[in-house]
């Protein structure tokens, strides 16, 4: 199978694609090579603005598309910042700074990416935050036949619980393809402690961008081999 990583950043879905035996090419708008670890391989092969992103110039037609697009803008710590209350909806936001405007559009470039393409599987990953509330997410996963998941990461063997948005058509085309593990709890001894406004544990143990893109690696195998297998169902 072949996938197109985007916002690639560590390339965790670009290694896990590789170590299964999958084509993969991954793009994002820099290397990040001096902030990865000495022992840590990173393969950014197209380096590109997504703005600028040109699906000519990906090698093939691919099966499936990774996206993590930055949640600066989307994140729970950062709501208050960028978003305002929708006067007409209190249950809704809206974007109140050029950031949060960006970050939509970063996403709405990536929804065009994927429906240019048209994979077999497509996912969008993104810290549960403000993205799961916005509209245009929503009626255009509705328009690409996906639906939105919530992972903890911890559940998958990472350090941090990091509840986590996947959004995905895997489990349209075959109900049973994924099932995601179920998700952990705040309190639980699974994860680092990290209260709210703490600077030391989860997410903000880690020193820089390019470690704080990492997806844990079995969640990463898991959601490739489910489509490796969903695939190899459907051709027998």
């Amino acid at each position: 199978m072949k996938v197109l990583e985007l916002f690639a950043g560590s390339c965790s879905i670009g290694k896990a694609a590789t170590e299964l035996g999958m084509e993969v090419f991954s793009s994002d708008v820099r290397s990040f090579e001096r902030l990865k670890k000495e022992d840590d391989t990173e393969d950014i092969h197209y380096k590109v603005d997504i703005f600028d992103f040109d699906p000519s110039k990906v090698p093939f037609k691919p099966d499936i598309i990774w996206a993590s697009p930055p949640c600066t803008a989307f994140s729970v710590a950062s709501c208050w910042l960028h978003w305002n209350i929708d006067p007409n909806d209190p249950e809704k936001r809206v974007p109140a700074t050029k950031k949060a405007l960006h970050g939509i559009a970063m996403v709405k470039k990536t929804l065009q990416i994927i429906a240019h393409f048209k994979p077999k599987y497509w996912f969008i990953e993104n810290p549960r935050g403000m993205l799961r509330k916005q509209d245009f997410m929503n009626d255009a996963v509705h328009m690409l036949d996906g639906k939105r998941y919530t992972v903890t990461y911890c559940q998958y063997g990472d350090y941090r619980m990091k509840p986590t948005d996947i959004w995905t058509n895997l489990n349209s085309i075959n109900p049973q393809a994924w099932q995601p593990r179920a998700m952990c709890k705040r309190g639980q001894t699974c994860h680092d402690a990290s209260p709210r406004g703490s600077q030391k544990g989860g997410v903000m143990r880690q020193s820089n961008s390019y470690e704080r893109s990492r997806i844990p690696k079995q969640l990463c195998l898991e959601v490739l081999k489910a489509c490796q297998d969903n695939q190899t169902s459907a051709l027998s």
